[in-house]
């Protein structure tokens, strides 16, 4: 499977096993809006996502502008577009949006979740901490799968 074929898998699967704060997701919304923030061509990987079902959702995908990162639940910040990633996540600081970022070396720089390469399998590591900070909870079971996290 290609690497971000995989990593859109992973996405989804953080989408099903991680609960959103309480209000976050607002009931009347059908949606569970995931925003790419990608200068790569990775962005059909996660299009093949749009319409799948996540908390009780359909998974709507959208290439992220940043003035439209607040409206998302989720965001992805591909390896590609790690120059615009500390706007992206000062624009959602303190916002109930799980942010998920691509091979960034430096903790105080992720998202709640990293995705890493690492003996040619993709990976993930857990900011538990940031992501308690906002509300979000994840599942033991995911927090069993990440390579490291951060308490």
């Amino acid at each position: 499977m290609p690497e971000y074929e995989l990593k859109a898998a992973f996405v989804y699967n953080f989408a099903k096993f991680v609960a959103w704060p309480p209000g976050a997701l607002k009931p009347e919304s059908e949606f569970l809006i995931l925003g790419i923030l990608d200068e790569d061509p990775e962005q059909a990987a996660f299009d093949a996502l749009t319409g799948k079902k996540a908390q009780g959702r359909t998974l709507l995908v959208q290439k992220g502008k940043m003035a439209d990162l607040k409206k998302c639940h989720l965001v992805f910040v591909s390896a590609g577009a790690h120059h615009l990633l500390k706007q992206a996540l000062d624009t959602l600081q303190g916002l109930p949006v799980l942010t998920v970022t691509d091979e960034v070396e430096d903790p105080s720089g992720q998202g709640i979740i990293n995705l890493v390469t690492s003996g040619g399998r993709v990976r993930f590591q857990v900011n538990v901490r940031q992501a308690r900070r906002l509300g979000f909870k994840i599942s033991s079971q995911l927090l069993q799968l990440a390579v490291h996290v951060n308490e």
